[in-house]
């Protein structure tokens, strides 16, 4: 310990400043380093979410279209198959709202599925007339 206290009392201020000066740059470099992992990951998300907020509007136009046609359950099936197909790495799961069930009837199982999956506990069952979409993945 006294090996210690005698080289500290050795120190030129010379060799201070430039131990002071290294401890600084090398604690500036992590902090950085951090901050940049951080900006990089916020950017990466944030494009995500822009990228595929064309594709979701996309996809609900499209399903809109059909059921207001007055098609069935096949047949916006085989839309939903059809976009599916189209867009490589894109699953689309359309549920009945609490509206639509209460209207045209509850989808057996499907309100389970909805209460076990995290992306979807969120979402409100009563939404205003406000299109919304829920894009996850990214």
């Amino acid at each position: 310990m006294n090996n210690v206290i005698d080289k500290i009392g050795r120190l030129t201020l010379g060799r201070l400043l430039l131990l002071l000066s290294v401890l600084s740059v090398t604690f500036a470099i992590v902090l950085i380093f951090f901050i940049s992992d951080i900006v990089r990951d916020q950017a990466a998300h944030e494009f995500a979410r822009e990228d595929t907020k064309p594709i979701a509007q996309t996809i609900f136009q499209s399903l809109y279209s059909v059921m207001r046609k007055g098609w069935n359950k096949g047949e916006i099936e085989e839309v939903i198959n059809r976009l599916d197909s189209a867009m490589p790495g894109t699953t689309i799961r359309v549920y009945r709202g609490h509206i639509v069930g209460q209207q045209f009837g509850e989808i057996v199982g499907e309100q389970a599925i909805i209460r076990g999956d995290p992306r979807l506990v969120g979402i409100p069952e009563h939404r205003d007339r406000r299109f919304r979409t829920n894009v996850t993945g990214y």
